[in-house]
């Protein structure tokens, strides 16, 4: 076991510097809005700036940022139209790893709800 976690070392520190690196940036933006961060926000920025871009890749499949945008979009549709859900609801989402996962809460948080993630096989 211990073999497998030492090779495995520069891809976690990897995984470890990128998410200081985030919530150094998320803390930044905290300030300079005086607590008024919104994510949906933010991300549309970054679809604006980096559309095409490969925001992530799991389980062998890639998903640019405006793909990202357009799932979580439907899902806030979905969430707002055929849910019917109020702003400020909590919804819980169990599920596997899939790309769909980040799209969902991105979907809930364009729709003012909370989403509570339950995820067993975090990988």
């Amino acid at each position: 076991m211990l073999a497998a976690w030492r090779a495995d070392l520069p891809k976690q520190l990897v995984a470890t510097k990128r998410v200081v690196a985030f919530k150094l940036r998320m803390k930044k933006m905290m300030k300079a809005t005086g607590g008024q961060f919104q994510v949906p926000e933010y991300f549309a920025e970054v679809v604006a700036k980096h559309g095409d871009k490969v925001a992530y890749v799991m389980n062998g499949k890639a998903m640019t940022y405006r793909e990202l945008d357009e799932y979580s979009n439907r899902v806030a549709r979905w969430a707002v139209e055929e849910a019917k859900l109020p702003v400020g609801a909590t919804v819980a989402l169990m599920a596997y790893n899939a790309p769909e996962f980040v799209g969902f809460w991105l979907g809930m948080a364009k729709a003012g709800c909370k989403a509570a993630l339950i995820n067993t096989n975090l990988t």
